[in-house]
């Protein structure tokens, strides 16, 4: 199949049903964060996803002037062999679309770097409506991208294997960054990543995470050594830091990949947890907030995050900390563990 953009559509020569790109644009951009890394990874997709396609970016009117550069894949934000997409309108005025397809049609992405296939997938949700596994992006088998294998601070392994007697443990508390920076700093603790945990896409990339699609929030893999520093001290930090009465968000950062998250390693790690969100939440009731939201869950998997975003914060010491707090102090002494 072949197609053309003329006046901001794709006009198609095959057996291609096409929503107008505006609408795409307006519904699709408005509600994303786009981010310099799609402009960066346009001309892969251009060739990979939407091969086939001829595109003359200077004929595509009002649409070319939102995006320089290499707009082609930026403007084909999907389309659909033998399918169709449907819009509605959910109260409070949210808008979905939908894409309904054939089972030999296939939907390539490429809002924020994605390149994942689902039938069925909603478009323009709720940033705070968490994706179910049957729609979430499927991922991949192995990283786009290389991990590191050392701590930029401490120059310890983030990575599997660690040291006999060392435990491990994963928390979500809003954006990695400052999170990471919080547990580095404690004594005890052996070393740190960033990373993706509680979703259902296997090696996301930070786009498709930020995309609300894959079902992760950003999370804090922590080693620490047991001898020196007890879970109980971790959780008592890891509620102080954040709020986790405010659902899907931390502060202006909103989205299902910001949620309160504990995700241990072994049972007894889940009674220490349980018993902390219990006795932060009756202290956080006594002062009027809301119900305490932090899921506690068995750690599937963790997923590392770019190499760029481990101990962000060592290598941008200005860079963006948020750390939407109660301003309650733990009871540590009420914490057993």
């Amino acid at each position: 199949m072949r197609g053309r953009l003329r006046r901001g559509r794709l006009i198609p020569n095959g057996r291609v049903r096409l929503v107008s790109l505006d609408l795409l644009v307006s519904r699709v951009l408005l509600v994303s964060t786009v981010r310099r890394s799609i402009l960066r990874r346009a001309g892969r997709f251009a060739n990979d996803d939407l091969a086939g396609f001829q595109v003359d970016p200077l004929s595509a009117g009002t649409v070319a002037d939102l995006f320089p550069g290499r707009l082609q894949t930026l403007l084909l934000f999907i389309h659909v062999p033998l399918g169709r997409i449907e819009e509605g309108v959910k109260t409070p005025l949210r808008h979905t679309l939908t894409i309904r397809l054939s089972p030999s049609a296939r939907v390539p992405l490429a809002v924020h770097g994605l390149s994942s296939y689902r039938e069925d997938m909603p478009f323009s949700r709720s940033k705070t409506e968490l994706i179910t596994a049957e729609h979430a992006l499927r991922g991949r088998a192995e990283y786009e991208f290389a991990v590191p294998e050392l701590h930029a601070v401490n120059g310890h392994r983030i990575q599997a294997p660690f040291a006999d007697g060392l435990s491990q443990i994963v928390f979500g508390l809003g954006c990695f960054w400052g999170a990471e920076e919080i547990f580095w700093q404690i004594p005890g603790v052996w070393s740190t990543a960033a990373g993706y945990a509680g979703g259902t896409t296997a090696h996301p990339s930070y786009e498709e995470v930020c995309s609300g699609l894959t079902g992760h929030t950003e999370s804090v893999l922590v080693v620490y050594d047991p001898t020196v520093i007890s879970l109980g001290s971790l959780l008592a930090t890891f509620f102080e830091v954040h709020d986790p009465t405010q659902g899907m968000r931390q502060g202006n950062d909103l989205g299902t990949q910001y949620r309160s998250a504990i995700y241990y390693t072994d049972d007894a790690q889940r009674a220490v947890a349980e018993q902390a969100k219990t006795i932060y939440a009756e202290q956080l009731s006594g002062l009027g907030y809301g119900q305490v939201t932090t899921d506690i869950a068995p750690l599937a998997d963790f997923y590392y995050a770019e190499g760029h975003h481990q101990q962000y914060l060592a290598k941008n010491p200005n860079g963006y900390r948020c750390h939407s707090t109660t301003g309650t102090p733990f009871s540590r002494e009420l914490l057993a563990g």
